[in-house]
């Protein structure tokens, strides 16, 4: 459906905006006959606004759902973080926790890093040399 939305936004725009170029130098053009002027001034109203409208709306509609898409996603992580944080008290370590939100374990490691700074974390090195992430719940 996106793709078929950002098509039909392109057409759109394609569409229009040549055709309100086109009307806005048929009105500056100092040679024009009045009735010139009033048949671009009829293009660009009539023919290059509407679809270069709907177009800009499609575009901006695309940007929006996508913004909330991205904050629903990452919103879903944290849900996700804070539940593998209650099972398992506090503790956690990138590996459990890339297998928990489905993500490298290198992404898993920022993330942590990440939490850590904001929550005050603290750290525990095992004997293996693994660091596990300590939040104080």
């Amino acid at each position: 459906m996106r793709l078929i939305q950002k098509i039909l936004a392109g057409v759109l725009l394609t569409l229009g905006v040549p055709i309100m170029l086109i009307g806005v130098t048929g009105v500056l053009n100092p040679n024009a006959t009045p009735e010139d002027k009033q048949g671009a001034i009829a293009a660009f109203v009539v023919l290059g606004l509407p679809p270069t409208a709907l177009g800009g709306f499609i575009i901006w509609n695309l940007r929006r759902s996508h913004a909330m898409t991205l904050q629903e996603l990452e919103l879903q992580k944290e849900k996700l973080f804070l539940q593998a944080l209650k099972e398992n008290q506090g503790r956690i370590n990138p590996l459990s926790l890339a297998a928990a939100l489905d993500m490298p374990i290198s992404d898993a490691k920022i993330y942590l890093d990440t939490k850590a700074e904001q929550l005050n974390a603290t750290f525990d090195v095992t004997e293996d040399g693994d660091i596990n992430y300590r939040f104080h719940m």
